[in-house]
């Protein structure tokens, strides 16, 4: 291999890598409503937390899932908790009879689980979708809704979370 193919072959894989570490805000939609508790007023915290679901829906076939504790900072940002623990499904998904399917399995979790077998299964689960100009507004899952969050901004966490894990690329299923 010459060094010209060598120096394209490395310039290639880092490409391929940011784009898969980048999330784009229009991939990711949250569990909503949101239902945010305040801390007590003795421990001096003027911020905000709430158990949420993040989904990143990949324009490449990618999905992932990641449940975590988000954070609403005093100047209104959203962003993930470092210090709670987490869990992330990873998969694939596509559209089927205008229903966006994923199928995806636990790939990395910090919470024990307590009456679950390891490995878990994967899961498929049909979302409908509602879309606003070519946008997907609102997706859901057996009454669970997941919408976007305009004032989510923790985009590098959200990847990092993910590729803490294996992701697997798109393939027929």
């Amino acid at each position: 291999m010459t060094l010209a193919a060598l120096a394209l072959a490395i310039f290639a894989n880092i490409t391929a890598q940011t784009k898969i570490n980048a999330i784009a805000p229009d991939w990711v939609l949250v569990s909503t409503p949101l239902k945010w508790e305040s801390h007590p007023r003795k421990a001096e915290f003027h911020i905000h937390t709430a158990p949420a679901t993040l989904l990143v829906v990949y324009p490449n076939g990618m999905y992932a899932e990641v449940a975590c504790l988000l954070i609403e900072q005093t100047d209104g940002r959203v962003t993930i908790s470092h210090g709670d623990g987490y869990i992330v499904r990873s998969g694939t998904w596509k559209t089927v009879d205008n229903k966006l399917v994923a199928n995806a399995t636990v790939v990395f979790r910090t919470l024990w689980l307590v009456s679950k077998k390891e490995p878990e299964s994967s899961r498929d689960e049909r979302f409908r979708i509602e879309q606003v100009r070519g946008h997907r507004e609102l997706l859901e899952d057996s009454g669970q809704k997941y919408a976007p969050l305009p004032r989510f901004s923790d985009f590098d966490s959200l990847a990092t979370f993910i590729n803490s894990s294996a992701i697997p690329q798109p393939a027929e299923w």
